[in-house]
């Protein structure tokens, strides 16, 4: 767990993240309702209209650093004169507390509405539960759990991610409730507008600097050192012995109904997480520790208040930019205070080039750039020639992650092509056929790459990796998708959420899953009042780190042309929000939970995943032609039509050796 303490502390991971890897460490499961993942209640306003969790004088937060049971000091003290009136010396140790804070009643309590935990709910109660004992609204869950008599139940992570175990979608008839009200979706805090906008502003409390540091107390109750001993009789944090591991020997239980009873008293009431901690918990470092010892992220660029876009000439008006990326340099060549990576860029005809990069040269300076010298001369190109007339050419080259592989699609021959990078050109691995017309978009994520074709198919194939590095692409695919009509013209892919995404000219949108390839769902952005003139196209797909799609299309202007729009939708397929765009969508790129929206016309707009709310705009001199980042997580690169290679930073001063 160190690693991730670590990466947590120099917030390189989300608090969301840190709380799933201690759940996994200390062995909670998905596969287990005792051992469900546990997370925090945060707040504790569920009446106001609106809520403010950046202001530092909100007092909307929880006490991180007792049980939720104790968060009302009457309840607390009553906690702390129970543990000393039982017998110190008895067969049962004293506790503060009889049920754990996560147990199988808790999780079948949250997740009533969806199956398969409906059904585990009728299994447990023999039929649904009394109506007012529904998980009815989530102001009066947090009171129950923090007044209620013998209710001490903490959150489990849909609370953060997952809008439809909110919803009664399947329309159990859950009854009626005392004061006459059926049981339906759950009542949701005033500040709340719908399910989805529950998680979003719910995530986003979790995520704020209050949470960030103050959680590693709640860490200590729950993982660390108050969670035995001492330290957790002092933090009323003592729960039924039978439910620490270690406690309970069922093996030398010669009684077999006490052995029973033991096993159903395991079962029902949860089992208290691993300890991971001995000692406290550290703290998480603030923004600004955080960027000053590692320098500033693409997240932290991305929410910049200001950004500069640090121009250098790498093409021509006839020749752009479709791809810029960076692939690790040789470790002996090394400059000043780093080593030195390649920037490989690849133009509209194939030319490319290899650049001397460096992410971070000083704190002053945030990237070092010295162009390569043979670039000028257009001789090296990758190779086989790009088919003319591509839709989305920013979408025909990727790099594997360890920037070692160079994948190329688009080609006249319907090829994929793979070429090795390194120190001074791109040497062919080889050629990969499957697509009967050509390859019109390619996208990578891990071990897996998706390609598109004109053939209306999708095809996925797996990395070919020796020794940790990428080595090409096995020879056979894993599995070819079918169902659209004409041209695939994107696609993307998340092998943490073992979907594929994929949008073609025909205006529709299909999702798989990744590994299996098995259909789920269609997604039709636009339905055309007129066939003939109302066409949509959709250009980009995107899947965002919150699990929502992204998508960008085009439709006829009244004017003549075409217009832009950005649709957003859960990853279950519900429609969020839909937004029309002044500038004609020339590329798009995704980061975490903003994306990057590139115009024809030279918009660069950078919108959050949640509303697709615009966050910071600018204004470029000439359009956009691809827009990527470099694998350090450090600087955003765009290509403009005017052959130039933009490097985005917060404001501050570059050196680009060799500029013109």
């Amino acid at each position: 767990s160190s690693n991730s303490t670590m990466t947590w502390m120099e917030r390189r991971i989300s608090n969301f993240e840190y709380l799933m890897n201690l759940n996994t460490i200390a062995g909670r499961t998905y596969n287990d309702l005792s051992q469900y993942p546990v997370f925090p209640w945060v707040l504790t306003d569920y009446t106001s209209d609106s809520i403010d969790f950046d202001n530092p004088l909100c007092e909307c937060f929880r006490d991180f650093s007792k049980p939720i049971g104790a968060q009302v000091p009457e309840r607390a003290e009553h906690a702390d004169i129970k543990y000393h009136s039982l017998p110190q010396d008895g067969l049962d140790p004293p506790f503060h507390w009889g049920t754990l804070c996560s147990n199988p009643g808790a999780v079948l309590y949250f997740l009533v509405r969806m199956e398969p935990y409906t059904s585990l709910h009728i299994d447990l109660h023999g039929r649904f539960d009394h109506p007012d004992r529904h998980f009815y609204n989530v102001g009066q869950s947090y009171n129950s759990s923090t007044r209620g008599q013998g209710d001490c139940k903490e959150l489990i992570p849909e609370f953060f991610y997952l809008p439809e175990f909110l919803v009664n979608s399947n329309e159990f008839d859950f009854g009626t409730r005392h004061d006459g009200k059926p049981v339906g979706d759950v009542i949701l805090p005033n500040w709340a507008k719908s399910p989805e906008d529950f998680i979003v502003k719910h995530r986003a409390a979790l995520e704020s600097e209050y949470v960030s540091n103050h959680i590693n107390h709640w860490i200590d109750l729950i993982f660390g050192y108050k969670q035995r001993g001492q330290a957790s009789i002092e933090a009323l944090n003592v729960y039924h012995y039978t439910s620490y591991e270690g406690m309970v020997d069922l093996d030398n239980e010669k009684d077999p109904k006490k052995r029973r009873a033991l096993e159903a008293q395991i079962s029902n009431f949860g089992q208290t997480p691993r300890q991971i901690f001995k000692e406290p918990h550290p703290k998480r470092m603030n923004l600004s520790e955080a960027t000053s010892l590692k320098g500033s992220t693409l997240s932290h660029v991305l929410r910049a208040a200001a950004l500069k876009a640090n121009a250098i000439q790498m093409g021509t008006p006839d020749n752009p930019l479709i791809f810029a990326g960076v692939s690790g340099g040789s470790p002996n060549q090394v400059i000043e205070r780093g080593v030195m990576d390649n920037l490989v860029t690849i133009s509209k005809n194939g030319v490319y080039g290899i650049h001397n990069w460096l992410a971070r040269w000083t704190g002053a300076h945030p990237f070092y750039c010295e162009k390569d010298t043979q670039l000028e001369e257009g001789v090296r190109c990758v190779s086989g020639p790009f088919t003319p007339g591509a839709r989305t050419p920013c979408n025909l080259v990727r790099l594997s992650a360890d920037g070692r592989v160079l994948f190329t699609a688009g080609l006249w021959d319907n090829s994929i092509r793979t070429g090795r990078v390194n120190q001074h050109e791109i040497i062919p691995l080889g050629v990969l056929y499957q697509h009967k017309n050509v390859v019109s978009c390619i996208e990578l994520d891990g071990k897996y790459l998706a390609t598109g074709g004109r053939d209306t198919t999708v095809v996925i194939w797996k990395l070919l990796r020796k020794g940790g590095e990428c080595h090409g692409l096995k020879p056979h695919p894993s599995a070819i998708l079918y169902g659209h009509n004409s041209e695939v013209t994107c696609v993307a892919l998340s092998q943490e959420l073992d979907i594929v995404v994929s949008g073609s000219t025909e205006g529709i949108v299909l999702i798989h899953t990744l590994k299996l390839g098995t259909y789920i769902r269609t997604l039709v952005p636009h339905i055309p009042a007129d066939p003939d003139s109302d066409h949509f196209t959709v250009s980009f797909v995107g899947i965002a780190s919150n699990g929502n799609l992204v998508i960008a299309g085009k439709l006829p202007s009244n004017k003549g042309g075409h217009h832009s729009v950005i649709y957003l939708y859960t990853i279950n397929g519900k429609l969020i929000k839909r937004a029309k765009l002044e500038d004609e969508t020339s590329a798009m790129f995704l980061e975490g939970e903003r994306v990057v929206l590139g115009g024809a016309t030279g918009s660069l707009e950078i919108r959050d995943t949640d509303y697709i709310n615009i966050k910071h705009k600018l204004r470029l001199k000439t359009g956009v032609v691809a827009i990527a980042k470099d694998p350090r997580n450090q600087h955003l690169f765009v290509t403009t039509m005017d052959g130039k290679l933009l490097i985005l930073t917060p404001t501050a001063k570059a050196y680009v050796k060799g500029k013109k």
